[in-house]
């Protein structure tokens, strides 16, 4: 899988939702997958990519590991929600 530098580039290659749909419409797979998973680390709750990276995966015939994607997003999201909330609660008892 290529690596993603900070500014969301994939070995010189700009990761976008766009570019990763184009290569989903032609069948790269594998290519649509690297793209999904750097946005997804630039953003781990971007939804969309998330399932971007579902359909790629599955249309790699790797369902399993597109569930158990899912399932990890699933739980840092819940985890990222109730971290808020305590967050928010300790700002407005400082207030």
């Amino acid at each position: 899988m290529p690596a993603a530098d900070s500014r969301g580039k994939t070995d010189g290659i700009i990761a976008t939702p766009t570019l990763a749909k184009l290569y989903t419409a032609q069948g790269l797979y594998r290519e649509a997958a690297a793209i999904y998973r750097s946005l997804l680390e630039a953003n781990p709750s971007d939804r969309a990519s998330r399932q971007g990276l579902e359909s790629a995966l599955a249309q790699m015939g790797t369902v399993d590991r597109a569930g158990k994607k899912r399932e990890d997003a699933l739980k840092k999201e819940a985890k990222t929600a109730r971290l808020q909330s305590w967050l928010d609660a300790i700002q407005r008892g400082n207030r």
